[in-house]
């Protein structure tokens, strides 16, 4: 939430859910209400319960930011969330949903502890676009490859090789297939 609208929480039937309403008259949610459908059909984002063009309802999500979960993470959970965050990243490109918030996506993106589980949030700047595309991929990648998450992702055993991703990126940019896309997620894994 910011500006435009405010987030609060709602109980229904004892179950907690998420309320985004807009913040003053003539701001429209239906972009993140579309946004957000689009992405759950692929198992992408809170669950998306109810929507109007002033508010959308969606599951409560709580956990943790991306750098604070790895701060504390082994080799094979840093290798999970990699794999979670690039497997939706790969899910909203095929459906030709474009989040635009991923090359800097701290607040985007919730780790959960128990159960583990990687929820993406804010939809509301999301494109569609006609085709598939390889925006939501290579962006999180420019932010994994950050300095700041490379020096969290990498351990004594394991150095990213950041040239090697970067090129595999690039052929996934020109060519958004399964095959140069499993290339970039295999790099990332311990």
């Amino acid at each position: 939430a910011g500006r435009h609208a405010v987030v609060y929480e709602t109980y229904e039937s004892g179950k907690k859910y998420a309320v985004k309403e807009a913040a003053k008259k003539g701001v429209s949610l239906e972009k993140e209400a579309l946004g957000l459908q689009l992405a759950n059909s692929v198992g992408v984002g809170p669950r998306l319960h109810c929507a109007s063009s002033d508010k959308v309802t969606m599951d409560w999500v709580t956990g943790v930011d991306v750098p604070t979960y790895l701060e504390s993470a082994t080799p094979s959970m840093v290798d999970w969330v990699v794999h979670n965050i690039l497997s939706q990243c790969r899910s909203l490109d095929t459906v030709g949903l474009v989040k635009t918030e991923m090359s800097h996506p701290i607040k985007h993106i919730i780790v959960t502890l128990h159960p583990p589980k990687v929820t993406f949030i804010d939809f509301d700047r999301s494109q569609r676009t006609s085709a598939p595309t390889s925006k939501n991929t290579t962006q999180v990648v420019q932010y994994l490859t950050s300095q700041r998450l490379v020096s969290l992702l990498s351990t004594s055993e394991h150095c990213l090789d950041i040239g090697c991703i970067r090129a595999a990126c690039k052929l996934y940019k020109s060519d958004p297939s399964d095959g140069n896309f499993q290339q970039i997620s295999r790099l990332f894994m311990h």
